[in-house]
């Protein structure tokens, strides 16, 4: 995990309180980021409609913001649905729009070979071509990631992009995912401790404790039971004259 170093504004900084993230979505950060959802969806416009499905947003018909006056012409690069998704989404559901656009158009794993259909083999123009095709659609998809990484850290969001940026999480503190790390190195060089995840998730194992052995080596036996406890205190505890 990757985690930036937040600005904070001088009144902050001269306070004792530590900086608190912003969950939601202010409004200065609002604007910003559907500046940056209409200039996503400009370059990958297919994922309009499945942004729209996942989220759950009204369709732009049943929007009348953006309806052009009677008597009037549209500028020819008019595109009502794209600026109805862009500036009529809810603040909130911001977040979820912008996750599920990292999510579609995240780059897929390459192919170890070009499929090849029959009676048609793939020449190197046309691979050529393919690769060009490719590199086109993936050029804009860093540099948004970039400026949205920027937005997300200059707004002090909640939110930061994940380490392979395909989606959204929520930004972890700096000193509390510090010490995690520490934890978790120091458990993994450990072998005889086992690993960390292990531990984590067998917590109702039996606790061990280390004995020695005649011949010095040292042995680990586990606690012994609670029912196991009991028939050892039966058999050493005399019994009164009336018992059977």
């Amino acid at each position: 995990m990757t985690t930036n170093d937040l600005w904070r504004p001088l009144s902050e900084r001269a306070g004792a309180t530590a900086p608190a993230l912003r969950t939601s979505v202010s409004g200065a950060l609002e604007t910003q980021l559907r500046h940056w959802i209409y200039r996503a969806i400009t370059h990958s416009p297919t994922a309009l409609d499945r942004i729209a499905l996942r989220c759950d947003l009204r369709e732009s018909h049943q929007c009348q913001q953006h309806d052009v006056a009677e008597g009037t012409e549209p500028p020819e690069d008019w595109e009502p649905e794209l600026e109805h998704f862009a500036y009529c989404t809810p603040a909130a559901a911001l977040p979820d729009v912008i996750d599920a656009w990292l999510h579609l158009t995240a780059p897929s794993a390459p192919a170890k070979t070009l499929p090849v259909l029959p009676n048609q083999p793939v020449t190197n123009m046309d691979a050529f071509e393919s690769v060009l095709v490719g590199l086109s659609q993936l050029q804009p998809r860093p540099r948004l990631c970039d400026e949205l990484q920027q937005l997300l850290d200059d707004g002090r969001s909640a939110y930061t992009l994940r380490s392979d940026k395909a989606g959204l999480r929520q930004r972890v503190d700096p000193t509390v995912e510090a010490i995690t790390e520490a934890a978790m190195a120091s458990a993994n060089q450990d072998p005889a401790r086992g690993s960390a995840a292990a531990h984590l998730s067998g917590p109702g194992q039996p606790r061990t404790r280390c004995i020695r052995n005649p011949d010095g080596r040292t042995a680990r036996r586990s606690k012994p039971s609670k029912q196991q406890r009991m028939q050892r205190w039966s058999r050493t505890t005399a019994r009164p004259p009336w018992a059977p």
